[in-house]
């Protein structure tokens, strides 16, 4: 039966659940997380973090030597947006979402035109994925961790070498 719901013409695609749930007024934390991408990441729109951010969110992906909460997440995005001005982030595939947490693949593209960790700019396009999980409360990001490939970054732009 469920199977069959599921074939009628009218039952919406998986992923257009959260498009159903937005016309019935229900924000989930995968609306919030996408928002958050194209509005500050593509948009490059540091003024909305506060939309999306918990003042106190704990952000493991802030390197040591950064101030705790949004204001170091708030100048980790500066860097990496002065270092890639068209720095843009894709999610491959759907996300997973369950409760108040998300997890999702990514892909970050940009041109490197800045300073990024003392590498001068290169001028080389770079494409790195990475896997991120972010948790929610009150429809804001408390919490956020980001595995990227670190080593192709480096090697993309020549500060290491390549097997």
């Amino acid at each position: 039966q469920l199977r069959a719901s599921f074939e009628e013409e009218n039952a919406p695609a998986l992923g257009d659940v959260s498009k159903l749930y937005a016309e019935a007024g229900v924000v989930l934390p995968d609306m919030v997380r996408r928002r958050f991408d194209e509005v500050v990441m593509n948009g490059r729109n540091l003024e909305a973090l506060d939309e999306f951010v918990a003042q106190d969110v704990v952000d493991h992906n802030v390197p040591p030597g950064f101030p705790p909460g949004i204001e170091g997440k708030r100048q980790v995005l500066r860097m990496f947006f002065a270092a890639f001005p068209d720095l843009h982030v894709e999610t491959l595939g759907e996300p997973v979402a369950e409760g108040d947490m998300v997890a999702a693949r990514v892909v970050i593209e940009g041109t490197h035109q800045g300073s990024l960790f003392g590498i001068a700019p290169t001028g080389k396009r770079v494409r790195v994925s990475g896997m991120g999980m972010a948790r929610f409360a009150d429809g804001k990001q408390v919490e956020h961790w980001l595995e990227m490939d670190r080593l192709s970054l480096m090697q993309q732009l020549g500060a290491s070498p390549t097997p």
